[in-house]
């Protein structure tokens, strides 16, 4: 079990008010225990099921020769999100999809109140701040898909009026092997929101310093078989223009480097990944 699993187990202990080796006398864990711990404040049980049926249709050369495919995907989500003090939060979420087990997707605890003082730490197996991803649509966009990253870190994070931001270490999947080093990927994210949350305005910025890393692109270079030679920085933009019911996003990322990978000894250059976004919404209850 992760250090990160350990903290928030302990949490679930200490506020559930239950100790290992507990007498008799001590409350025990039941259904009514639970289901009562769960309605406490400071506690959140979230999930969602998705089922996904789509039809593909392909085109050969020759008229009435196209083939017509369909696939239906499910997935589950499941998470608990406790607080239990304002200086103290965690998450566990695990996830599982009819293509794979059962995983855990997130496992972080953090520490620090930014209404109380600017600085907060947070560690654990968390989305990385690199770039924003905010969407209405059922699908993920395309800077989401190439950009977001999941990953064992540790992060360093600032909150002062309308200022965010952050540094953090992490675990890197995709780069070159380096004994005795863990944390050996890092990047940074810094925002200013103007204004208030439902009327204002957010400009943001990201950088990472191996994009590869990123869950997309991560999981396509393991599929493929392949070996990266380096690492490979990315940046990303974005903002987020909120006025009531309407939301206004807009994202641009972008790999700073062309991907370079080893195939039987050789060398082979690649594209570099660029995506961007824009995004109108509108929310009424």
């Amino acid at each position: 079990m992760t250090l990160p699993a350990l903290m928030i187990c302990a949490l679930f202990w200490s506020w559930f008010g239950l100790t290992p080796g507990a007498s008799a006398a001590e409350p025990e864990i039941n259904e009514e225990n639970i289901v009562g711990w769960l309605k406490r404040d400071g506690v959140d049980l979230y999930g969602s099921v998705e089922f996904e049926v789509r039809t593909e249709k392909g085109f050969a050369d020759a008229p009435g020769e196209g083939s017509t495919t369909s696939n239906a995907d499910a997935s589950v989500d499941l998470g608990l999100a406790i607080a239990p003090s304002p200086w103290v939060a965690a998450e566990f979420q695990v996830s599982w999809d009819d293509e794979g087990p059962l995983e855990i997707d997130e496992a972080w605890v953090s520490l620090g109140n930014t209404e109380r003082f600017p600085l907060y730490f947070a560690g654990g197996k968390m989305p990385l701040p690199f770039g924003r991803y905010e969407s209405a649509m059922v699908s993920d966009p395309l800077t989401q898909e190439i950009g977001e990253t999941k990953e064992q870190a540790l992060l360093l994070g600032l909150g002062w009026q309308g200022l965010q931001g952050s540094v953090f270490a992490y675990d890197g999947l995709t780069g070159p092997e380096e004994e005795g080093d863990d944390l050996k990927s890092y990047g940074a994210n810094i925002a200013f929101q103007l204004g208030e949350e439902d009327r204002g305005l957010l400009l943001g910025a990201s950088w990472i310093d191996n994009i590869e890393d990123s869950d997309g692109l991560s999981d396509f270079i393991a599929e493929e078989a392949l070996t990266l030679k380096e690492k490979v920085p990315g940046i990303a933009t974005y903002t987020l223009l909120q006025w009531g019911p309407f939301t206004l996003a807009g994202e641009y990322v972008e790999s700073l480097e062309h991907p370079k990978f080893i195939d039987e000894g050789e060398v082979e250059g690649s594209d570099r990944q660029i995506a961007w976004v824009g995004e109108i919404d509108v929310t009424l209850e």
